[in-house]
């Protein structure tokens, strides 16, 4: 039986304000992260995650930076319908997925790596 469809989250301000929602009720949150074009051991980590959180969501985020000049980011296999469905075919389903255009904006105050100041909470 097909699951609904997932909340898709485009980006990082939508995401925290999302899990701090879901914390503010009580609500312990596994996150799966991927690069999309799911498959079964992806299904798998998925299961494996509600074993242990309430609630459940998904990364799709291909990050260009881990791309060297020589390799094509452009040619990085994407079915992001696909992946929809698949996802909806998990018993348990997914709460939300997290597939932002660009997670890494330098110009941002919350921006990126280092000392933890880009974790989204």
């Amino acid at each position: 039986m097909a699951q609904k469809e997932p909340l898709i989250i485009r980006d990082k301000t939508q995401m925290r304000k999302w899990s701090r929602s879901m914390r503010s009720h009580s609500k312990l949150i596994a996150l799966v992260p991927t690069m999309g074009y799911l498959h079964q051991g992806h299904l798998s980590l998925i299961k494996e995650a509600h074993k242990h959180a309430n609630v459940v969501a998904v990364s799709i985020y291909v990050n260009p930076g881990q791309f060297s000049p020589n390799e094509d980011l452009s040619t990085y296999p994407s079915d992001f319908q696909g992946d929809i469905q698949k996802l909806m075919s998990v018993p348990a389903g997914v709460d939300a997925v997290f597939n932002p255009n660009n997670l890494y904006d330098y110009g941002d105050s919350d921006g990126g790596g280092g000392g933890g100041d880009g974790v989204l909470y």
